[in-house]
């Protein structure tokens, strides 16, 4: 859960819709860069995020994250520490995330090669995506050293956090943004939340969340842009699943299938197990989709299945994506045309 916490504040809690009163961070990650990278530093350890790709329905990230005691900031860089392979890393991860309703579209193991099941993450990072941001006042500012006297003029500078790239400090202004968490039973409950960031950068430098019992602040140590992966694949889609054998309701085959959003459109077909190489199809079908579960029931009017089927013969389903032509999936279970 901490490294979605990490990878929503850093790039998800900027994602939403542009007003006068509110910044629109999915903007200012689009001035960024694919390529740009951040590293963050919390709970011991270091974690590299990197923009990999920028579409305009979905952003996949990068997220590897190393043991503090891993890696030596002063000795150790980072470009060459992920041309290597990220030697010690304990988690390396894909994020692909919908620019359109702020949800997790897919996470994806590098180090395990597989997929991550993260529940309740699309109910958190809708609350992230959603979040709006304004800008914090100059007078409200924080400032080094103590505070002025009655009536004395504030003179002391802005407090800013630190700007590292490539491994050197650099000097720059800070624009600092603030946003109230609202009240749940989340670890961030009723949190003051400020992030500060550089112009034409993609990620934030500083995010803290306070409410008074507690300060949580992730930071960043280093960044850079031109960052290149070795992990140089796209991020791997799970194949459709079909979740119970079909049922007969009324005049129609009732199919639950897993069906994840990035499949738009499929074709369905059935064969003999008498004749598995060829496919009987396509056929017509109605579809409900649930985003929020990934669920579709597809309803398949019998007469339509009369076509292709013979009465009391038995037969599997094939799905067949229209948007891929790598997969290919067919049901477990049989069942005998009614």
């Amino acid at each position: 859960m901490q490294i979605l916490i990490t990878l929503a504040l850093f790039c998800g809690c900027f994602l939403f819709p542009l007003s006068l009163q509110a910044l629109t961070l999915g903007e200012q990650l689009r001035k960024g860069s694919v390529g740009d990278y951040t590293i963050t530093e919390q709970e011991n350890n270091y974690s590299l995020l990197l923009l990999r790709a920028l579409q305009d329905d979905t952003v996949l990230l990068e997220e590897i994250t190393i043991p503090r005691e891993q890696f030596d900031l002063g000795k150790q860089n980072w470009r060459q520490w992920l041309k290597e392979g990220a030697k010690g890393h304990t988690s390396w991860i894909l994020y692909e995330i919908n620019l359109k309703n702020y949800t997790l579209v897919e996470a994806f193991s590098v180090s395990k090669g597989g997929w991550i099941y993260l529940e309740g993450s699309d109910h958190f990072l809708t609350r992230l995506l959603s979040l709006p941001l304004s800008k914090v006042a100059l007078s409200e500012r924080k400032h080094i050293g103590p505070s002025p006297r009655d009536k004395e003029f504030d003179l002391r500078p802005l407090w800013n956090p630190p700007y590292v790239v490539e491994g050197k400090k650099n000097k720059t202004s800070f624009d600092a943004w603030k946003a109230l968490w609202p009240k749940d039973d989340s670890l961030l409950s009723s949190c003051q939340i400020q992030v500060y960031m550089v112009d034409a950068f993609a990620f934030p430098y500083w995010v803290e969340a306070s409410n008074g019992h507690f300060t949580y602040a992730i930071k960043a140590v280093d960044s850079g842009r031109n960052l290149s992966s070795p992990y140089d694949r796209q991020i791997p889609h799970r194949p459709p699943l079909f979740l119970a054998a079909p049922e007969k309701k009324g005049t129609c085959i009732e199919i639950t299938l897993q069906l994840s959003p990035y499949y738009k459109s499929f074709s369905l077909f059935v064969f003999s197990v008498t004749n598995p190489a060829k496919l009987l199809g396509p056929i017509p079908f109605q579809i409900q989709r649930t985003d929020q579960d990934h669920k579709a029931i597809v309803e398949v009017a019998i007469t339509d299945l009369q076509t292709f089927a013979h009465k009391n013969s038995l037969y599997k389903w094939v799905l067949v994506p229209t948007d891929t032509n790598t997969v290919y999936v067919e049901s477990e279970d049989l069942f005998r045309m009614p």
